[in-house]
């Protein structure tokens, strides 16, 4: 069934359709937009973590828990290696210290997160979360690819938040898993497409504000 909604979706997930990946083709990113990746990543994290918990006690049995168990620990571990990017980027360039908070727009991304996990049904919870990742599994690996012509260079702190997602995530066919239980209680089509254009469009924005 979940093969069926896919081959209907009419969206396709392209890592090098964002404006952050053709920043880096374009040879105009900067480090100040290494930067700003790492910061409005960062500020988003804790309303990601709260989504995931409310998706786990929404859904708590296998296989609907266990998504919500993987992206909660992929944010916790992204702390970490945020810091660190950013920290790294600041000692190389000065100029790309940002003097300013992060945009309120810059939290839209991880409230999608948060209202994925906790209005959607079982299938659109699942299916948003596997648009969303395969997303930023593709982004990552072209994002990778692209960087190794571009200058300057973003500090090898930078290259490992991205090459966490460089090959495909197993999490994939758990999001997978969980939306085929939705789909197979009866969960609505409609309802899961709309929940993957909010994850798509919510991670196109969000990569474009990190762009400006």
């Amino acid at each position: 069934m979940v093969a069926g909604v896919i081959a209907k979706y009419d969206r396709s997930v392209d890592g090098t359709d964002n404006a952050y990946t053709q920043l880096v083709l374009a040879g105009k990113a900067e480090p100040r937009h290494w930067n700003q990746f790492a910061k409005y990543l960062e500020v988003g994290i804790p309303s990601q973590i709260a989504g995931f918990g409310i998706g786990v006690t929404r859904f708590p049995s296998s296989p609907a828990a266990w998504p919500f168990v993987d992206f909660t620990t992929y944010k916790l571990n992204a702390l970490t290696l945020l810091r660190a990017a950013s920290e790294a980027i600041e000692a190389l360039h000065p100029t790309a210290v940002l003097t300013a908070p992060p945009p309120p727009a810059a939290l839209h991304y991880a409230w999608c997160w948060l209202w994925t996990s906790s209005v959607p049904s079982q299938a659109a919870s699942g299916l948003a979360m596997y648009a969303g990742l395969m997303e930023w599994h593709r982004f990552c690996a072209d994002l990778l690819d692209a960087l190794a012509a571009s200058e300057p260079a973003p500090p090898e702190e930078f290259l490992k938040l991205l090459q966490r997602f460089q090959t495909r995530p197993d999490s994939l066919d758990r999001c997978l898993a969980m939306a085929e239980e939705g789909l197979v209680r009866g969960d609505s089509v409609d309802e899961v497409f709309q929940a993957m254009d909010v994850a798509l469009t919510t991670t196109s924005d969000f990569l474009e504000l990190c762009a400006r």
